[in-house]
């Protein structure tokens, strides 16, 4: 079981609901979470499981999907790498999200509109926000310096980095087997 918060109306369908007690089911991404209190669309989560997770129907799908995200990556690296001879770094991230601003507009359409963008923790968000803009504004600027080949190397140190703030900041136990296939994938990075 696991206990926070699960806020997301217009999203997800309400299933089983009981109001005599304010109990509910909440399918998020297939996996059932108990809430109470789902007459205001919010709710604590009181229990989230796998168990009742549906298998991927597809798994060669998923694997060929995965594949294309990589290659897509993999071009828009190459692509911020010849950009970066002749613009600076902020004017191309700029760019990049306007043309990102679209097909975000049609997910969040799909979604419900813009009463599914609601958030629980706008601190939160805005904190990773400004994470992801540093972390770009980084990495692209590094691609100025460093050959394509040596940024992707170092970008897959990120398990590593992940692993231990987890620690820290999540309070996440890391086992013995995670290190252990961290280290072995940095040592791959290493090789690189």
């Amino acid at each position: 079981a696991r206990s926070g918060v699960c806020w997301i109306p217009g999203r997800y369908g309400l299933y089983d609901g009981d109001g005599s007690i304010g109990l509910c089911r909440l399918y998020c991404s297939s996996v059932p979470v108990d809430i109470v209190d789902h007459a205001s669309g919010a709710g604590t989560v009181i229990a989230m499981s796998n168990n009742d997770a549906t298998p991927s129907a597809s798994p060669i799908l998923g694997i060929g999907l995965m594949l294309l995200a990589t290659l897509f990556m993999s071009v828009n690296n190459a692509i911020l790498k010849w950009m970066t001879a002749g613009y600076p770094a902020g004017e191309i991230l700029f760019i990049r999200g306007v043309f990102i601003f679209l097909p975000i507009a049609y997910f969040v359409w799909r979604a419900g509109g813009v009463k599914s963008l609601r958030m629980v923790s706008l601190s939160g968000h805005a904190v990773r926000g400004l994470l992801v803009v540093a972390s770009a504004l980084c990495y692209v600027n590094g691609l100025r310096y460093v050959p394509l080949a040596d940024a992707t190397a170092i970008s897959f140190t990120g398990p590593l980095f992940v692993a231990l703030l987890a620690i820290f900041f999540l309070g996440e136990s890391v086992g013995w087997r995670r290190w252990s296939a961290i280290i072995i994938g940095f040592l791959g990075v290493v090789i690189i």
